[in-house]
């Protein structure tokens, strides 16, 4: 009897007091098959890139003529991710230059977001490709998926698949999974 009573008391205890429970983890949906690449904020060699959340942003895109010709972040009273990724210029290689721009905004206050069709839209969502080519520039994303929980260290973890379709109608196919820091 003194030994069932001595593994009770000792299972309890290691219970209570042995095992730390794990985060649970975040349950995305968005499918990330048929990607190009996957961004994240793990920096390939010669390679600056910031994943950054704006708590008090919004997205300001100018056009020429129906093109968009650039995006910012500017203040304003939504929650602004933003993605900056730029390879390091090697002074031998004449325009070898080339950074990627992510930015799509949610409401304040948000927790978690799941964006696929008009929401896509809604967020306002562009993708920029900057580089001496044919398809460089700034491009609305209308297509894709993109989900984000926010975690108990105040990071967010966020992942996606997006197609972009460029002026030549080259389709771009990028997908994103990162950690973003609230800035």
């Amino acid at each position: 009897m003194n030994k069932i009573l001595a593994f009770l008391i000792f299972s309890i205890t290691s219970g209570l007091f042995g095992c730390k429970t794990k985060v649970p983890q975040a349950v995305f949906n968005c499918n990330l098959t048929g990607a190009e690449e996957m961004l994240s904020e793990k920096c390939q060699p010669k390679m600056d890139c910031s994943f950054v959340v704006h708590k008090k942003g919004a997205i300001q895109a100018e056009y020429y003529n129906e093109v968009m010709t650039s995006a910012m972040v500017k203040s304003g009273d939504q929650m602004v991710f933003s993605m900056d990724r730029k390879y390091q210029d090697n002074p031998m290689i004449a325009d070898d230059e080339f950074s990627e721009k992510l930015f799509f905004s949610i409401p304040a206050g948000k927790t978690s977001f799941h964006l696929e069709g008009q929401d896509l839209k809604n967020a306002e969502m562009v993708f920029a490709t900057l580089a001496y080519s044919r398809d460089g520039g700034y491009y609305p994303v209308l297509e894709g998926c993109m989900e984000g929980n926010l975690q108990e260290d105040g990071k967010w973890l966020v992942q996606g698949l997006i197609t972009i379709t460029t002026r030549t109608q080259r389709k771009i196919v990028k997908a994103i999974r990162a950690t973003y820091r609230v800035q």
